[in-house]
Formats: C-alpha cells, sequence, structure tokens
C-alpha cells in the first residue's frame, strides 16, 4: 500500500536538514497496523443490468453499495474506482462476508446474494475475488504474499480466470503465451514479466492457436508504465454475451 507524500515546502526551508529538487517527490512504503490482517476486493459478478452490492463483514456494513467491475478500496484497470493499491485494515481471525443488496437510502438489506466464511491471519494480505451471479455468486481467497522489493524494469502477474462458461483459457501478452490452460476459478503463480508503457494482453480458449491479440476471445490494452508493480489479473463476464456482461479483462492493482 502506497502513499504519495508531495512536498509542498520550498527547497531553502529545507536545506539544513538534505538537498532536495524542485518537483520531485518521495515514496513511502506502508505496512498493516501490527496485529491487523489487509484485505482487497475485486467484484467480478457481472449481471444483466448494472446491480449494486454492499459488503458486509460480520454483519457490519463494510461497503457503499458498488456495481460490478470494481477494486474496493483500491481499484485498477478496466474496473470502476480508483487505480490505488489501497487495502482495508481489520481485526483478523474467522470473519464471515455478505453481499447482498440494499434499498436505495437506506442501511437495510433487500437481498441477500451470497455469504462466505475465511480465516484472515494477522499481518497478512488478502484479495478476495467474486464472480457469477444470483445462486452461482462464487469467491475465492488469494493471500497477497508478495515480494518486499521488485527489480527494476519488470512487474508481477498473478491471473486468475472468472469467466464461468469459458473452461479453460490461455493468456497472452502482446503475441507471447503467459499462462496456459487456465481453469475457471483457478490462480496461476506470480508470473514475472517485462515492465512497459503499453502492452496488449489477451485470451483465448486453451489449447488454441496463438495470433494477434485482435484476433483472440479477448483482447485489452493497457497503456501505462507497470515498472514494479504488481497486478491480479482477471478474465471476467461470460462468452457470448453483450455489454455489460461481454468478455474482458481487468486488472486490480496490488502494488
Amino acid at each position: 500500500m502506497r502513499i504519495l507524500f508531495l512536498s509542498i515546502i520550498t527547497c531553502w526551508a529545507l536545506i539544513q536538514i538534505s538537498g532536495c529538487k524542485k518537483n520531485t517527490y518521495s515514496e513511502t512504503e506502508r505496512t498493516s497496523p501490527d496485529g491487523k490482517a489487509l484485505i482487497k476486493f475485486g467484484l467480478f459478478s457481472m449481471y444483466p443490468a448494472s446491480t449494486p452490492l454492499t459488503i458486509y463483514r460480520n454483519d457490519i456494513k463494510l461497503s457503499a453499495a458498488i456495481a460490478s467491475p470494481y477494486g474496493y478500496p483500491g481499484g485498477g484497470f478496466n474496473t470502476g474506482g480508483n487505480s490505488y493499491a489501497d487495502y482495508l485494515a481489520i481485526d483478523p481471525g474467522s470473519i464471515k462476508f455478505d453481499i447482498a443488496t440494499v434499498y436505495p437510502n437506506i442501511n437495510f438489506i433487500q437481498r441477500q446474494i451470497f455469504d462466505t466464511t475465511y480465516n484472515l491471519g494477522a499481518d497478512k494480505k488478502y484479495t478476495i475475488l467474486l464472480a457469477d451471479t444470483a445462486a452461482s455468486t462464487t469467491s475465492i481467497l488469494l493471500e497477497d504474499n508478495f515480494p518486499a522489493s521488485l527489480d527494476s524494469g519488470y512487474a508481477l502477474f498473478r491471473i486468475t480466470n472468472l469467466i464461468p462458461n469459458s473452461g479453460s483459457l490461455d493468456f497472452y501478452k502482446n503475441d507471447s503465451l503467459i499462462a496456459a490452460n487456465v481453469a475457471y476459478k483457478a490462480t496461476t503463480n506470480l508470473i514475472k514479466l517485462p515492465a512497459s508503457l503499453a502492452d496488449s494482453f489477451a485470451i483465448r480458449s486453451a489449447g488454441t492457436p496463438g495470433g494477434p491479440a485482435a484476433s483472440a476471445l479477448v483482447f485489452y490494452r493497457l497503456a501505462t508504465n507497470t515498472n514494479k508493480r504488481i497486478f491480479t489479473m482477471v478474465s471476467r463476464g461470460y462468452l457470448n454475451n453483450t455489454t455489460p456482461r461481454n468478455p474482458t479483462i481487468s486488472l486490480i492493482i496490488n502494488k
């Protein structure tokens, strides 16, 4: 979880402490408060119409009503929300999470959609991914056990298939296969890839021939500097569907 501290004090006031340059900033790496668990959510329950969902933790409201696709509290690319790697700090232990629709403007549950219980450890990070809809809603718990530092010139990607009717999928970066035969709800280990300022990511049915990204089942162009970043890449939606349930790729920012 990163917080950028921008210098708003002129350099002459800082000379006695250290040298400084105009228009620079520093980055400080923050870890979780001692004894807490850090969590974030990727909501990819793709309904035919926008359906705001509210997250509850042990029957206490944890989020506002948010519609998929959404990263909460930190977002990502091709999702709603921001583009930060934020997590929520909560008490560890056995935690029951509920997903529900609520009546507009009041905090009363209209319909219970899904619930699950996870045992979360102290001083650990997790990403919880949700997929499918209604009675078929499901979730995945991923422990975010990432390296403390990353090599410059590289990014790390963890890939999850959340398309319920897809079978297994192959994932490509540009024209190169990066993960093969990823089953529904399966997640790869971290994959180290060269960083860049723009890449095309694509998915194909497992075992089918490769080719230009534009000829794949889905392709998504990520136009951002990925250097020393960590992402959870998700295939989401449904094959042979139209917006907003069309199959596509989203990326949750983990670091």
